[in-house]
């Protein structure tokens, strides 16, 4: 089981990275053209896609931050 977890982990790492490099892409190519509003929709759906893929991991971050805080 931990074996499934640790794969299904990776693919969620993998399709992050590629969904932020597609957007990063398409971002940069918007504001070397001048178009400012297509740029900033490409980064607000980036980061809210990259925020879907890595919630489990910024969840994780802020409990370990809690504990470090409060202890």
């Amino acid at each position: 089981m931990q074996m499934f977890d640790n794969f299904i982990n990776n693919i969620r790492y993998v399709l992050s990275g590629l969904v932020g490099l597609y957007v990063a892409w398409h971002a940069f190519r918007d504001y070397r053209k001048k178009d400012y509003v297509g740029f900033v929709i490409g980064v607000v759906i980036g980061v809210f896609i990259l925020l879907l893929l890595m919630w489990p991991e910024i969840l994780n971050l802020f409990s370990e931050f809690g504990k470090a805080l409060f202890q």
